[in-house]
């Protein structure tokens, strides 16, 4: 019986936390309005291909440069393309390559930081210093170095741009396990002989990852806005697949007869980008106890 009280107890716990959070996070209309349109981006990219009925990269050289209409919401481009159709795609493309690009530089500069701070010495000297080799090194620079050595398709470009940004999880997540490894619970779980991985992703990274999440998110709006800058410059996404980027560089062309070409898809970037880092924020009060009233 007492088993099962404790386990009701921890339940209840789990639910007054969830809703502390949800309450804390939404607290603010601008994180409301930003989850909002979050949410429909990621829904608009998943369902592309239910949402609309053409295919973005079918050229139609009968229908170029059409005005917005009821078959065709915002007109056409150069090609005859349905320029909703690409934006809607380009989302997709978007949201893949920032997200997956996070995950990527996330889990191995958790990983890194964390053996940083737990080993300490020379591993610590080791991945420290090239951390801050990197750092050292302009974002954009490392990224035309990288694609030049490994290519530009979704799967490569989320690589490339999630290589420049490892050193701030590795400096972020070093700083909190450096605290969290001379805790007393550290110590006891230690001293039962327990594997030193298991330390680390058990003990200390669980109690060091708040920071981490919201870094996550205001990340991918950042990465982002770098995929559709590269892809600006022809150096991103390749040509016909739909980017925003690339119908912004596209557009710029014809910004005098069909201006919609450029300003559709670099609204589309902004909007997303926003909406991104006001939501990271709103995690972030939501993370912090004292908003939450536990302090």
């Amino acid at each position: 019986m007492n088993e099962m009280n404790k386990e009701i107890c921890k339940k209840d716990q789990r639910r007054e936390k969830a809703r502390k959070f949800i309450k804390t996070m939404f607290s603010r209309k601008m994180v409301i309005v930003a989850a909002t349109g979050v949410v429909i981006f990621i829904l608009l990219a998943i369902f592309a291909g239910i949402i609309t009925p053409y295919n973005p990269n079918t050229t139609s050289p009968y229908e170029t440069f059409q005005k917005p209409s009821a078959t065709h919401w915002l007109g056409t481009d150069d090609y005859g393309r349905d320029i909703l159709t690409r934006l809607i795609y380009g989302a997709r493309v978007s949201l893949i390559v920032g997200v997956l690009a996070v995950v990527i530089a996330c889990v191995i500069g958790v990983f890194l930081g964390l053996c940083a701070a737990y080993f300490g010495g020379i591993v610590d000297t080791v991945i420290m210093r090239l951390s801050e080799a990197l750092m050292s090194i302009p974002r954009i620079m490392v990224a035309l170095a990288l694609i030049a050595i490994i290519g530009s398709s979704i799967s490569d470009l989320a690589i490339v741009l999630a290589i420049p940004t490892i050193p701030g999880y590795i400096r972020m997540i070093r700083g909190q396990a450096l605290s969290l490894k001379t805790s007393d619970y550290v110590r006891a779980v230690e001293l039962q002989g327990a594997n030193s991985f298991y330390v680390m992703l058990k003990h200390i990274l669980p109690n060091a990852i708040s920071p981490i999440i919201v870094m996550m998110t205001q990340q991918v709006g950042s990465t982002i806005l770098m995929e559709s800058g590269l892809s600006y410059v022809g150096i991103g996404i390749s040509i016909p697949i739909a980017s925003w980027g690339t119908m912004v560089s596209n557009g710029k062309n014809y910004l005098l007869n069909q201006p919609i070409l450029a300003i559709a898809p670099g609204v589309c970037v902004a909007l997303l980008v926003i909406c991104l880092n006001v939501l990271g924020d709103g995690i972030r009060d939501a993370l912090d106890p004292r908003l939450r009233g536990e302090i």
